[in-house]
């Protein structure tokens, strides 16, 4: 296995792209020498691991990576338990393997300890079998079948692809590097949930049901040829997603839902837990957050990973720390001599608004410290001093170049850390040549109905309100549609 070398310019540029960001510690130790040991953790795959649907999102929101999502949780916890935990998320919504291997897994910081994430969805078709099989107005039992059939008959590739992945992190990590892999949850309850149109009958309800526990089984056999072949990067796969959400799955009618639900259901997002144990709601026109794990259940899956990992053998002595350090980044080593600087970012901005630039992740390894320098143009000099580990500063134009910080301990030690920026005329990403709501922030470029003009600013944008005609649903309490 190879150890640590410099990382090339396109590590970088996707690190720059992708985000990251390292969790502030629950309790931290007086100093680095107080910590018994620490844990370097990235996060990779798909929007189930970013946390789509559980709010107070952060970076790139094409990403939708959310401060409430399990790796949270679960870093967190670890930081709970004495052990100094950073999270490096690169984590991303619509993540396949591919782009997982081609991207994600490039991005990864050198002496990384942990790597965590859930993939293969997107692969099999995850959002075509929510419409097909749940969405009102686009459900139908012989698309559902089609969808579900094909995602079973795509398994075995991404059973390959999923290895290729742990191939290449077992290439770039050090030996004792160690991997979770999380399964999916049930997309609906065990219900009797049978769709039928044109003559045509299907039980979605077994069908969508199955492939979870066909996943489940192909991730299990995969982490187990993995681990036989004793590879220096050591895989856990957590395969009790299914289980522990049993009874908390949307229910697939559409005149009920299940108030004890931990996932999203159609229009509603960040789902938490009321006084009496029910589940409430925000509402939500966002496609893109429906069907995943609400608040709760990104709780949950923190939970079980702490009951089923606990504290990862991978964590190392605090001696022995090697911060997670990218060329975009530029985050310097923690020494008793030197402080540790960790601007949060990439930063995304809309000019003439306000956008507050976070360092609180930073932290001092010997009294405390005493300034923070930022530099909002990335010219080397440093514009504003504070004391606390935030600052809000509003850019008048646009603008695209970086974000600087300089921390400053009581012993004189001092650490930079750098991000991307960039200012837009609408807070987004997109160039206004090719955005689909030039003058709105429009993440993601979300069309729902097709028209060009994009779901923030489009007053009509095609969400269905009614089933289609012929399509009648039957569930366990009877029937529905029309």
């Amino acid at each position: 296995m190879r150890r640590t070398r410099l990382m090339p310019v396109l590590v970088a540029m996707l690190v720059a792209l992708s985000g990251a960001v390292v969790v502030p510690f629950t309790s931290p130790p007086a100093s680095a020498q107080e910590a018994a040991t620490t844990l370097d953790v990235a996060l990779l795959g798909d929007s189930y691991s970013s946390g789509n649907g559980a709010g107070d999102y952060y970076g790139d929101s094409s990403a939708y990576r959310s401060r409430n999502s399990w790796a949270h949780h679960y870093v967190n916890w670890l930081n709970g338990q004495g052990v100094h935990t950073t999270l490096t998320n690169l984590s991303h919504s619509g993540a396949t393997t591919g782009s997982v291997l081609a991207e994600q897994v490039a991005a990864v910081p050198e002496g990384t300890d942990l790597v965590m994430l859930t993939i293969g969805g997107n692969d099999v078709g995850f959002a075509a079998i929510i419409q097909k099989c749940f969405a009102l107005g686009l459900r139908s039992a012989s698309e559902c079948q089609e969808a579900v059939d094909g995602a079973s008959n795509g398994m075995a590739q991404v059973k390959e692809s999923t290895r290729a992945i742990l191939s290449a992190l077992d290439a770039k990590l050090a030996d004792g590097a160690q991997v979770i892999l999380v399964g999916y949850p049930y997309l609906a309850t065990d219900a009797s949930y049978t769709l039928r149109n044109w003559g045509k009958s299907y039980d979605a309800g077994s069908g969508v049901r199955g492939l979870t526990d066909q996943a489940t089984a192909m991730q299990s056999s995969l982490v187990q040829e993995w681990n036989a072949a004793a590879p220096g990067l050591q895989a856990t796969f957590v395969d009790g997603t299914a289980t522990a959400f049993s009874g908390h799955e949307p229910d697939p009618s559409v005149w009920a839902r299940n108030d004890y639900r931990w996932i999203n259901e159609f229009f509603e997002t960040e789902g938490r837990r009321a006084g009496d144990g029910t589940t409430t709601s925000t509402w939500s026109l966002d496609p893109a957050v429906f069907y995943h794990p609400n608040m709760i259940g990104h709780e949950q899956i923190g939970d079980l990973i702490a009951k089923q990992v606990g504290i990862p053998s991978a964590a190392k002595p605090a001696g022995a720390r090697r911060a997670p350090i990218a060329p975009a980044l530029a985050a310097a080593d923690a020494t008793p001599e030197t402080p540790f600087a960790w601007i949060q970012g990439p930063y995304v901005a809309r000019a003439g608004e306000k956008l507050t630039i976070d360092a609180s992740a930073s932290y001092a390894t010997a009294g405390q410290i005493t300034s923070y320098e930022w530099d909002f143009d990335g010219d080397g000099v440093y514009d504003e001093t504070t004391s606390t580990p935030t600052v809000d500063h509003v850019f008048a134009s646009e603008a695209e170049g970086s974000l600087a910080l300089r921390v400053t301990q009581s012993n004189g030690g001092s650490a930079v850390a750098t991000t991307d920026l960039l200012v837009s005329d609408d807070g987004d990403s997109t160039p206004a040549a090719t955005d689909n709501c030039p003058t709105v922030g429009n993440w993601g470029q979300t069309d729902y109905d097709g028209d060009g003009l994009g779901d923030e600013c489009d007053p009509a944008p095609g969400y269905p309100t009614a089933d289609k005609d012929g399509v009648t649903v039957e569930t366990a309490g009877g029937s529905d549609g029309n």
